[in-house]
């Protein structure tokens, strides 16, 4: 019951590690690889190894779980509304409809993270650890964004590579200035993204 649990759902499988809150040390690694992409539609495996995997059936003093997707959206604070959610995300996204939508409360950056999920997935995850938290990737990746910015007199650009995006955010003085992903498919594409102009729109603000 000293041990925190942070499970990683994403696009090639399903990663856990296990930390040590009293010795600060973490004491346990381990991932499964899925050969397919994880869709809203392909949960089933991860289902199995939550069903099946020996670390996972021990209690944990908490658990949280980090959701690797490109399916969300970002808003404002003063522009979020809880009822409507489902909408603000489909300004920028499409959801299946195995999917469900759960928000992250940014409070460093003040925005709210809207983000899908597959519903069967999270539904497993909840029967397992009830008081798992879940958090998009890019969530963390803002969050600290800005907290390092605090003293910063002009934006510095944070790069966070995937296997398919990378996300690009910049800050200063705890203040989100940019935030955006981007899809690539060779590492090429991570310096021409797309055209000329993608290329001097992302390299001017990162110099």
């Amino acid at each position: 019951h000293n041990y925190h649990l942070s499970i990683q759902t994403g696009l090639n499988g399903l990663s856990m590690c296990i930390l040590d809150t009293i010795r600060n040390k973490y004491i346990g690694l381990r991932h499964y690889r899925i050969a397919e992409d994880l869709d809203e539609n392909k949960g089933s495996a991860l289902i199995t190894i939550l069903e099946n995997d020996d670390l996972l059936q021990l209690s944990y003093k908490n658990v949280s779980n980090l959701v690797v997707n490109e399916k969300n959206t970002i808003v404002p604070e003063p522009f979020f509304d809880e009822n409507k959610k489902k909408d603000i995300f489909h300004l920028n996204q499409q959801m299946s409809s195995d999917a469900i939508i759960l928000v992250n409360k940014l409070t460093n950056s003040g925005v709210f993270n809207v983000f899908s999920f597959p519903k069967k997935l999270q539904k497993k995850l909840t029967s397992v650890f009830p008081e798992i938290k879940t958090f998009h990737r890019s969530s963390p990746f803002l969050e600290h964004l800005v907290h390092e910015s605090v003293k910063w007199a002009r934006p510095k650009c944070f790069v966070l590579i995937n296997k398919t995006t990378i996300d690009i955010g910049l800050a200063q003085l705890k203040k989100l200035e940019f935030y955006n992903s981007f899809d690539y498919r060779e590492n090429s594409d991570i310096i021409y993204f797309r055209s000329e102009e993608h290329t001097s729109e992302l390299q001017s603000p990162c110099n």
